[in-house]
C-alpha cells in the first residue's frame, strides 16, 4: 500500500526562530568504547589526538543520542575504520514540530561546523573528520560541511547522508532556501531509501546510491516501524554494510529499469559500507534482502 504524505507550512515563519540550540558532543574512543566523554571547546584537546580519525554521527528529526541505531553505527565505524566517534545530540531541537526542527537545522549545522572548525585550530586536520548523518541530520551535515568550507575555503573529505529528509527541503516548500548538496564536502555519498516520501527524491550528491530502486523497502512496513520502515532501513543497510565489507555492493547504473535488465554488470561497482572517492561519481543500484542480515539478492 503506497503512502502519501501532506505537509503543512503555515506558521512556520512565525515560530521558528524561538528555537534554543543545543548541540552535544559525546567522544567515543577505540580504548574505551562502553564510556564517553562529553566534549566541547574547553576539553577537546585533551581528549582527541592530533592524527585521530573522527566520525560524527548525527541523528534526524524526533530522535536523540540514546536512539537505537547509534551504539550500532558508532561500534561498526570503530570496528571497520579504526576511530574515534562523535555522536551528535541535538535533541532540543529534534523534539520540535517538524517544520520549526527544520528551520532551526541550518543553524544546527553551523553550529557542528563551528566545533569542527575550532578541533582544527587545535591540531585536528579536517582530512580526518567525516560525517555521517540521517535524515534531517543528512541535511545538518550538508549546512555543517558548507559552513566549514565557507570559514577556511576547505572541504570535508566526505558526508554520508542516510535518506536525507525531503519533505520542506524540496522545491517550492524548501523553507530554507537550501539543503544538501555535491557542493558540501570533496564526496557527498547519499543512499535513497524512501524517496516517495521521507527522503529526497532526487540525486543530490556526487554519489547516489538507489537500494531497491530508492523507496518501498521489501519488508516494510513493520510492525513496530509503519510509517518511517522504508526510511529507517537506510541506517540499517548501512551498518549491514559497515560491519561486513564487500557484501552490499551497488552497479553503476543509469537507471533502476536497466539495473534490473541486467544491462550495467560490467560497470563500475561500490561497496555501500566503504569510504568513497571522486572517481566514483554517479548513480548506483542494487536490490538488498527484506530482513536482516541484509544480504544482496
Amino acid at each position: 500500500m503506497r503512502r502519501t504524505l501532506r505537509v503543512c507550512v503555515v506558521l512556520v515563519f512565525a515560530t521558528a526562530q524561538t528555537t534554543a540550540l543545543d548541540s552535544r558532543f559525546y567522544l567515543f574512543t577505540r580504548e574505551n568504547r562502553s564510556r564517553y566523554i562529553e566534549i566541547n571547546r574547553d576539553n577537546a584537546k585533551s581528549h582527541i589526538k592530533d592524527d585521530t580519525q573522527l566520525r560524527f554521527v548525527i541523528h534526524g528529526w524526533s530522535e536523540s543520542r540514546t536512539t537505537n541505531w547509534y551504539e550500532d553505527l558508532t561500534n561498526a565505524l570503530m570496528s571497520r575504520y579504526n576511530c574515534d566517534v562523535v555522536q551528535v545530540d541535538y535533541a532540543k531541537v529534534a523534539s520540535e514540530p517538524y517544520p520549526i526542527a527544520v528551520k532551526s537545522s541550518v543553524r544546527i549545522g553551523e553550529e557542528i561546523g563551528s566545533f569542527i572548525v575550532f578541533l582544527t585550530t587545535q591540531g585536528v586536520s579536517l582530512q580526518n573528520i567525516l560525517l555521517v548523518g540521517h535524515s534531517l541530520g543528512g541535511q545538518v551535515s550538508g549546512y555543517a560541511g558548507e559552513y566549514i568550507f565557507r570559514k577556511t575555503s576547505k572541504k570535508l573529505p566526505q558526508i554520508t547522508a542516510l535518506d536525507p529528509a525531503g519533505p520542506l527541503f524540496q522545491g517550492f516548500f524548501n523553507i530554507n532556501g537550501k539543503s544538501l548538496n555535491k557542493n558540501d564536502a570533496e564526496v557527498v555519498y547519499v543512499i535513497h531509501t524512501d524517496k516517495s516520501l521521507f527522503g529526497q527524491r532526487s540525486t543530490c550528491g556526487t554519489v547516489d546510491v538507489f537500494p531497491n530502486g530508492g523507496s518501498d523497502q521489501p519488508g516494510c512496513p513493520e510492525k513496530d516501524d509503519h510509517w518511517f520502515c522504508s526510511h529507517h532501513r537506510s541506517f540499517w543497510y548501512y551498518i549491514a554494510a559497515v560491519e561486513n565489507p564487500n557484501t552490499l555492493v551497488a552497479v553503476k547504473c543509469e537507471s533502476y529499469d536497466d539495473f534490473l535488465a541486467g544491462k550495467c554488470a560490467n560497470k563500475r561497482k561500490i561497496d555501500i559500507g566503504g569510504d568513497l572517492t571522486q572517481a566514483d561519481r554517479g548513480q548506483y543500484f542494487l536490490k538488498i534482502s527484506a530482513e536482516k542480515p541484509y544480504r544482496l539478492v
